[in-house]
């Protein structure tokens, strides 16, 4: 493979996403970054975002702080920052992602217990770029709910390297990358252990 890196993009790209799966995060994390660190492979957005997450956004260190621009003052909060909960879990969704659409009324129905239990906050970043879609879809949301219509051109997904949706990241109230979480279910179980 190291002939052709094509191919080594491809097969790394795969095992990643299998040992990702199987949470294998420390094995995961390591291939990661040997591709970032390759010289002969070029790689391609979605790879460089894939890895980067590892690398950049890997359990233990510090996420972005994400500043809410909402001219109008529809939300209280102006940044993640300033969130005062013992966990923050950061989601990237969209209206039209199938998976978020099975997960959304999940985190509606268990935030008031997750809050209240674990000293949880939930935000909610859409990728949406239709103001009406996006207000109309997230009217009902008890958590804060966030969107600058600039889909994966958003600052926070840059910020994060989000890549797919949906996409869950569990910081502590110092922005410290706890988990990265593929349900709701996985979320639930991850705080039952602690």
């Amino acid at each position: 493979l190291a002939n052709n890196s094509t191919k080594q993009q491809a097969v790394a790209e795969h095992v990643f996403k299998w040992l990702e799966k199987r949470s294998l995060l420390q094995a995961a994390e390591y291939l990661a970054k040997v591709m970032l660190n390759q010289t002969h492979c070029v790689l391609s957005e979605k790879s460089i975002n894939l890895f980067e997450q590892y690398r950049k956004m890997g359990i233990g260190n510090t996420a972005s702080n994400i500043i809410f621009d909402n001219k109008k003052n529809i939300l209280k909060i102006k940044d993640l920052k300033s969130i005062n909960s013992k966990y923050k879990l950061v989601i990237f969704g969209a209206s039209w992602c199938p998976n978020c659409q099975i997960d959304f009324p999940k985190w509606k129905e268990n935030y008031v217990a997750l809050k209240e239990k674990y000293d949880l906050e939930i935000v909610y970043i859409s990728i949406d770029t239709d103001k009406k879609v996006f207000e109309d879809y997230y009217k009902e949301s008890p958590f804060i709910t966030f969107c600058d219509y600039k889909g994966w051109k958003t600052q926070a997904a840059k910020a994060y390297y989000v890549f797919a949706t949906p996409t869950y990241i569990l910081l502590d109230k110092d922005l410290k990358v706890l988990a990265k979480l593929q349900s709701p279910e996985h979320m639930q179980a991850w705080l039952e252990s602690k």
